[in-house]
């Protein structure tokens, strides 16, 4: 038996999702109608029946238990398919309606009239309806009375959808001040941490954000407003270019960027400038560009200097000596044989190099041998060589990141010289990795339960899939949905339903095995990705399953209320094939909500056909 559809269906179900009506709270409002229906129209059972994609759920009811029945067998799905009151004199000599489960079992109806509501006149969410257990006939005048109880309805429904409408502006309201001022803390601790200028771009409201020290750097006003075009022009030419194409590729492809620029200030003076940035990524998506800026002339003066001028280099000057010694930077200088000939003392101290290491004439690879030894190089000190050697041989910079022994992470640039020797600059960017590292670990995890989110579980499924291709293990993808959730949040508040949220986190970890991961996905949705050996795959599954599930329907205590949930469960496994993410996410969505039909808590495995 397979109930009829509205044309517009897919929208009319679209419509009802962005509703959130299905299972909302009940209220004496909607209550009082389906009485007053039931009195003035003198008939046992009065309905105001919400269809919706499996079910019709009765947002008030009188005289049935039931909280809402399969949409196949409904008498509303015809209903709303009309635009005036459907009525049904006697279900048993209806052909449409004989064999009904609802005719020949409880509640064995027989009359039934309803009125289909709406809310935009457009899209028919359900109906004000009466049903009786004996034939009967209404009166033009009885039409009538439900024709305006069923208008009520709508009135009712409106207020509803304001209601919700007014909830989610207030939301999004206090979600977008949280991010303003989270990026506010980030633009801070960057100042805090590197002492040099930042900025941000956002390019939803296309809005370009200057600290006051990078209007210094640009010597403009600090009431000065960028935008991206302005900020773009006071790059020179080539420089403006690669500033393009490196926010390009950042937005396309989600990249980082460190290099150095030439720019003309506000004032004309010409001047180089660092720049180091990141994507700012919600739901995989580029949705601004955070970084830094510093001015860099003083270095860039001096290896300009030693580039034109190898005497320089190898006789230490005056003038040489006092440009290393008010740098900031580590600088180090080796000739066309890989000798030390120049160096500062930040050179020794940021590498902690000990005493009689550092002196004129030492081999660049005796250096990198002896941090090898120390713990504080990690890489193949041949190949190293090889890449750098072979770099500045044809005339290219080389950069790379030092992790030194004690936590520490060093950038080293390596310019060559015209001579074939070679300028290396160093600078302690430990600070800025660490405030790189969070921004990247908020990225992949959700802010509330501190768990995975939806991108890290797909990036580590993908992981899984390839390391397990020839291990003989199974990939299990698990999605659940809390039941109740809905109502907890509408009764106690969404602060109540937050830390519901994060209990949950924590019971699901407490539930799963150590190597598993256990993501939110969103809302009161989160995922378990797990794998184990294909011979007692399901043995594990249906141990891990019935834990969570009983460890999800206790009771939750949170601010003197005991709250009971429970969970509907879907399980996909990967039976031996390298399943997409796309498809074991579907067909877990799939099992759950075959789970979720049933109204009880409890979990299911995904089942072709």
């Amino acid at each position: 038996m397979i109930a009829p559809q509205p044309e517009t269906e897919t929208e009319r179900l679209k419509y009802l999702d962005r509703l959130q009506l299905v299972r909302s709270p009940r209220t004496p409002d909607f209550d009082a109608i389906v009485q007053l229906a039931s009195d003035i129209l003198d008939c046992p059972i009065a309905l105001i029946s919400i269809v919706g994609r499996e079910e019709q759920w009765f947002k008030a009811k009188h005289g049935l238990d039931v909280d809402a029945t399969p949409r196949d067998i409904s008498f509303c799905s015809h209903a709303i398919l009309q635009d005036e009151v459907f009525t049904v004199e006697d279900a048993s000599l209806d052909d449409r309606f004989r064999d009904n489960p609802l005719v020949t079992e409880e509640p064995n109806i027989r009359f039934y009239a309803g009125f289909p509501v709406s809310t935009d006149g457009v899209n028919k969410l359900g109906t004000l309806c009466v049903i009786d257990r004996k034939p009967r006939v209404l009166t033009d005048r009885q039409q009538h009375q439900l024709r305006l109880l069923g208008t009520a309805v709508e009135g009712l429904l409106r207020t509803f959808e304001s209601e919700r409408i007014t909830i989610e502006a207030a939301r999004n309201i206090t979600q977008k001040a949280k991010q303003a001022e989270r990026t506010a803390t980030l633009l801070d601790r960057i100042a805090e941490v590197s002492g040099v200028g930042g900025w941000e771009l956002s390019l939803e409201r296309q809005e370009l954000f200057w600290t006051d020290q990078t209007k210094r750097i640009h010597e403009v006003p600090i009431d000065y407003r960028p935008n991206y075009a302005s900020a773009r022009a006071f790059y020179e030419p080539d420089s403006a270019d690669m500033v393009t194409a490196i926010v390009d590729d950042a937005v396309e492809n989600q990249t980082d960027w460190d290099v150095e620029a030439r720019l003309i200030t506000a004032t004309g003076r010409k001047i180089w400038v660092h720049t180091v940035g990141t994507p700012l990524v919600e739901d995989n998506k580029v949705v601004g560009l955070i970084g830094t800026c510093r001015d860099i002339t003083d270095r860039k003066k001096f290896e300009l200097q030693l580039q034109n001028s190898e005497g320089l280099a190898k006789k230490k000057s005056i003038e040489l000596r006092t440009i290393l010694d008010r740098m900031d930077q580590a600088v180090s200088v080796f000739d066309s044989d890989a000798k030390l000939t120049t160096w500062n003392q930040n050179y020794i101290e940021i590498f902690n190099k000990p005493e009689g290491e550092i002196r004129e004439g030492v081999d660049f690879e005796e250096l990198i041998t002896a941090e090898k030894l120390r713990g504080d190089f990690d890489g193949d000190v041949t190949d190293y060589l090889e890449t750098l050697y072979s770099s500045l041989a044809i005339g290219e910079s080389v950069a790379a990141e030092i992790r030194l022994k004690g936590g520490r992470v060093i950038s080293s640039i390596h310019s060559p010289m015209p001579d074939g020797g070679w300028v290396g600059t160093h600078t302690d960017i430990s600070e800025r990795v660490k405030v790189q590292e969070k921004i990247k670990h908020a990225s992949l995890h959700d802010a509330l339960t501190k768990l995975p989110n939806r991108m890290k579980l797909e990036d580590d499924f993908g992981q899984w899939v390839t390391q397990n291709q020839s291990k003989g293990h199974e990939i299990a993808l698990a999605m659940l949905d809390l039941n109740k959730f809905k109502a907890v949040n509408d009764t106690f508040g969404h602060h109540v339903g937050d830390k519901l949220l994060q209990q949950v986190a924590e019971r699901l970890q407490d539930s799963v095995r150590s190597g598993d991961l256990v993501a939110r996905l969103g809302g009161d949705e989160f995922a378990i990705l797990l794998q184990c050996p294909a011979e007692n795959a399901l043995v594990v599954l249906h141990r891990l399953a019935d834990v969570v599930v009983t460890m999800l329907t206790k009771p939750f205590y949170i601010e003197n209320q005991s709250l009971e949930i429970g969970c509907s469960m879907g399980i996909s496994l990967s039976n031996g094939q390298n399943n997409s993410y796309e498809l074991q996410m579907q067909q877990s969505d799939a099992a759950m909500y075959k789970v979720k039909r049933s109204g009880q808590s409890g979990y299911g495995f995904y089942r072709p056909n």
